[in-house]
């Protein structure tokens, strides 16, 4: 609903909503009461900017930089847990329970056939191979997510702080001025 300042013959201006038009108002200063114009008539007064103009006017720097920095650092966060790498399902106590489980004379048998011929220091299959460098491969990528994320997170906190101290950052500008209008 617009709002109209409607001038008093003692300077003072009265704010009046478009639902008060044709009625009456009193004047907070001298107390006179005064006639509201019909509802045609009303554009003809000067219009009151609403509330949500005035928040409307813009982000500071600051501002901008710590919403900004913050969604790069979530967005960063989440694309380091998509990327993290998966276990690839052999580790050491999967490998010690399947020998507890298999008989004395299976372990022999898979000793004599693959590992007492591949010695100590046998390279790794291309299977291995390819495992551990995707696994190098998305651990970097995932500490370099991490990293975007902790940098943008610091930067968003120090912006919000930096805002939250400066007087002229605030949304909207000054709105002791607008009230000043009214008064």
């Amino acid at each position: 609903m617009k709002t109209f300042l409607l001038p008093c013959s003692c300077t003072t201006e009265i704010a009046v909503t478009s639902g008060q038009a044709g009625g009456r108002v009193a004047c907070p200063s001298c107390g006179r009461s005064l006639v509201v114009p019909k509802l045609r008539e009303l554009s003809g007064l000067q219009e009151l900017p609403t509330a949500n103009e005035g928040s409307l006017a813009g982000w500071s720097p600051l501002q901008a930089l710590a919403l900004g920095s913050a969604a790069v650092a979530l967005l960063s966060l989440a694309a380091s847990v998509l990327v993290t790498p998966r276990q690839s399902g052999v580790s050491a106590q999967a490998i010690r329970a399947a020998t507890l489980a298999a008989s004395d004379q299976a372990v022999y048998q898979f000793w004599k056939v693959g590992l007492a011929k591949s010695g100590v220091r046998r390279q790794p299959s291309e299977m291995e191979r390819k495992l551990q460098q995707r696994e190098k491969f998305f651990g970097g990528i995932t500490r370099v997510f991490r990293g975007v994320a902790a940098v943008a997170g610091i930067a968003s906190a120090a912006a919000f702080v930096a805002s939250r101290r400066s007087p002229s950052a605030g949304i909207g500008g000054d709105r002791a001025g607008s009230r000043e209008a009214v008064r």
